[in-house]
């Protein structure tokens, strides 16, 4: 994937993932729907804790703390990207996991900016409650997977 396809890709999940919380903000913030069985609904609500870490630690960092983070979570990905792209550029699914974090970073980050939150809208029962910035940001696993992988296989060629 080229740089003009990866940063379209970006830019449309980004785009995306904003345009439902706006349609769900606008029509649906009071509509609870179950879609498997009493497991996982559709209800959506605000994140009072702004992130995982705050809802997991009870602390509360404040929402300036996350804006920056998220800010500086964005340069740090771009960085990475420049940095290894071309080492990885033959993995194909490190290059699209690569943009599909990069999306959901980007997503994080302006939810934190222009919500104050995150509009999660996913609920699974017991667990936790998402949306699709955090599918998106766990496109980080597969990155770090991939680059183990390839580092394994790089380091075994250079012992042959």
């Amino acid at each position: 994937m080229n740089l003009k396809k990866g940063i379209g890709l970006t830019t449309g999940l980004v785009a995306l993932d904003q345009m439902i919380k706006w349609v769900i903000y606008r029509y649906f913030m009071d509509v609870e729907i179950k879609w498997l069985g009493d497991r996982v609904y559709f209800s959506p609500g605000f994140n009072k804790d702004i992130s995982w870490i705050s809802s997991k630690t009870g602390i509360n960092f404040g929402v300036e703390v996350h804006i920056c983070i998220s800010i500086i979570a964005v340069i740090i990905l771009i960085l990475l990207g420049k940095q290894y792209f071309n080492k990885y550029a033959k993995m194909k699914y490190m290059v699209w996991a690569y943009w599909i974090t990069l999306a959901g970073v980007i997503c994080s980050a302006i939810d934190r900016i222009f919500w104050g939150t995150s509009l999660d809208y996913i609920f699974i029962k017991g667990y936790f409650v998402f949306d699709l910035k955090d599918v998106l940001i766990n496109g980080m696993y597969v990155l770090g997977i991939g680059a183990i992988i390839q580092d394994v296989k790089d380091s075994e060629v250079k012992k042959v």
